[in-house]
């Protein structure tokens, strides 16, 4: 019995499946430089990535094509210490 994984972010096998994460910011699939707090390679992903996605930014599209506003325009974060906005 074979177990099925999805293919890493940014990998050729992702991509041939939809995937729309980075690709050089994933290393082609092989990750980005940075690890976790286990020493574990993570990798960008978007959100609305088919494979990889939360979902989240798709819910958000079909509610403004489905004619919803959003509550407030989206403003910097003035208190993120690496924020390029300042």
């Amino acid at each position: 019995m074979t177990q099925s994984t999805t293919p890493p972010p940014g990998s050729n096998e992702a991509l041939d499946q939809g995937c729309t994460c980075p690709v050089l910011d994933n290393n082609h699939g092989r990750g980005s430089y940075l690890k976790n707090k286990d020493g574990e390679t993570l990798f960008w992903k978007t959100s609305d990535c088919p494979i990889h996605g939360d979902g989240l930014n798709l819910a958000l599209n079909d509610q403004l094509a489905q004619g919803a506003k959003p509550d407030s325009p989206v403003e910097p974060n003035d208190s993120n210490p690496h924020s390029s906005v300042g």
